[in-house]
């Protein structure tokens, strides 16, 4: 008998993250699987649908232009310069059969990041790992297109964050870190 499909493998196939053939696969699993399984399949359902359709009010145009203001009297933007590639500086990534996965890597004076691409249909899965050079702890990381913010990620005690699905285009991610923040800029192409 095959192990129930774990929360972030049925996550991974709500979101339309696997291969046609492993979806089928999930697909059939849930049906099989006991009624815990399916509340889970449903609550999940339902979370995704609340996330999509949530709508957070932006403050008052001045508080915003406040807080913004005292934000960068605080900060220093580090602009992630890039060392690799693996687009360009791999061989021959066709080769080992890596077409559909990139990634490329950034420093900066405060951070290190890595950032992974895969190729999910139309669009990209974008995720990573921030390493800071001094040891401190990254408050958070966000994707933002056109200063807009797309989606924010948590990290895990090893500095890797996820921002999912993402469509093609130019984005910015922002590594915020005590006393600094750190800007990579991107461009996402299927």
């Amino acid at each position: 008998m095959n192990p129930e499909p774990s929360t972030s493998r049925i996550m991974d196939f709500l979101e339309g993250r696997l291969t046609p053939a492993r979806a089928e696969e999930i697909r059939q699993a849930l049906v099989r699987e006991s009624e815990e399984v399916r509340e889970r399949l449903r609550w999940l359902q339902s979370f995704q649908e609340q996330a999509r359709t949530a709508r957070i009010e932006s403050p008052p145009a001045a508080l915003r232009e406040q807080l913004l203001a005292e934000f960068r009297r605080h900060h220093r933007v580090h602009l992630g310069e890039l060392l690799f590639d693996s687009r360009r500086d791999a061989v021959d990534v066709r080769a080992v059969g890596l077409a559909d996965r990139w990634s490329c890597i950034h420093t900066s004076d405060v951070a290190d990041t890595a950032i992974d691409f895969a190729r999910a249909g139309d669009r990209v899965t974008v995720s990573g790992q921030v390493l800071t050079t001094e040891g401190d702890p990254v408050e958070l990381v966000e994707l933002r297109a056109d200063g807009e913010l797309v989606v924010q990620a948590d990290l895990d005690p090893f500095g890797q964050f996820s921002f999912g699905v993402v469509d093609p285009g130019g984005y910015q991610v922002l590594v915020f870190l005590a006393g600094a923040t750190m800007r990579v800029d991107l461009v996402v192409d299927p």
